[in-house]
């Protein structure tokens, strides 16, 4: 039977455990989302013929970026830290001989939408690009929402629609008041640049189903084989990894995620690097699909 006491220890053990929880919840990497969208089956066949593909580009691709805010407050608060962001993008891009230049007028594009609300209103998202340009990459910073930190819209079937003169594949939607803007931006710029999420399509934690032998790695995950297996743990405040408890066999069979990798879901004060496939992948996804963009005098 039940004594008082034993009750009493039961409701303190429940309500420790359920603090330990809140705590890692609070810890670990659950900061805003990506809202970019993962490619199908036939993207993913042109991705892997791209990392199979020996072609390298020859010259130094330059692509020109339009800054956008969402108001003038915005503007304020963001103007100063933009040219210090797009000089780290553009150490990091060089592998892929990948250049970026601002151009030097700045718009200001009014709008009360959050980052949250143009990801889901297609309609108004659509309405406010209309009139962007369409030979340069706009990158646009709006209101901060509650779950998404940046997106850029993908053809998740075919990239061959990049190729085509339109401007809804060469807009990067970023949050504004980011702490961390560096690991966001990169972020995005790697999906336009053909990157998928390490962890894959599935935001379910330990859900990826590719093998920490990598005999799957071209087909699951990200495609892309020197990025380890992720199963989307995140990652403490302090960039520790974060393993899962199995018994007294902690680390059998276990992916770790790859915390400093751009392309993961760690915190964005984490992610600091690309691997060599990445970069080689970047190169040859600008060159192949984004090339309408790069500007004349390539």
């Amino acid at each position: 039977m039940f004594t008082l006491r034993k009750i009493v220890v039961f409701c303190y053990i429940l309500l420790l455990g359920v603090l330990l929880f809140k705590l890692v919840r609070t810890q670990t990497n659950q900061e805003s989302q990506c809202g970019t969208e993962f490619c199908t089956a036939t993207a993913a066949k042109e991705i892997n013929a791209l990392i199979n593909q020996k072609t390298e580009s020859k010259n130094t691709m330059i692509f020109k970026i339009q800054v956008v805010y969402g108001s003038v407050e915005i503007k304020d608060l963001s103007e100063n830290k933009i040219d210090d962001e797009i000089k780290k993008l553009n150490q990091l891009f060089a592998v892929s001989k990948i250049k970026f230049i601002l151009n030097k007028r700045r718009l200001i594009k009014k709008t009360n939408l959050s980052i949250d609300e143009f990801y889901f209103n297609t309609t108004e998202k659509e309405k406010y690009i209309a009139k962007l340009e369409k030979n340069y990459i706009n990158l646009i910073f709006v209101k901060k929402g509650d779950d998404y930190s940046g997106f850029t819209a993908i053809p998740k079937t075919s990239f061959l629609r990049y190729l085509a003169l339109e401007n809804s594949f060469n807009n990067i939607f970023i949050s504004a008041n980011l702490e961390y803007p560096l690991g966001t931006i990169a972020h995005e710029f790697g999906h336009f640049f053909g990157l998928q999420h390490t962890f894959g399509s599935n935001l379910e934690s330990y859900s990826t189903k590719e093998k920490t032998e990598l005999n799957n790695c071209n087909t699951e995950g990200d495609f892309i084989c020197d990025t380890p297996p992720d199963n989307n743990t995140g990652a403490f405040s302090n960039c520790d990894i974060v393993i899962k408890l199995d018994g007294n066999n902690i680390e059998k069979d276990f992916e770790y995620p790859p915390v400093l990798n751009f392309m993961s879901y760690s915190p964005n004060k984490c992610r600091t690097e690309f691997t060599p496939m990445q970069y080689s992948l970047m190169e040859k996804f600008a060159l192949t699909y984004r090339k309408r963009l790069i500007m004349a005098n390539y």
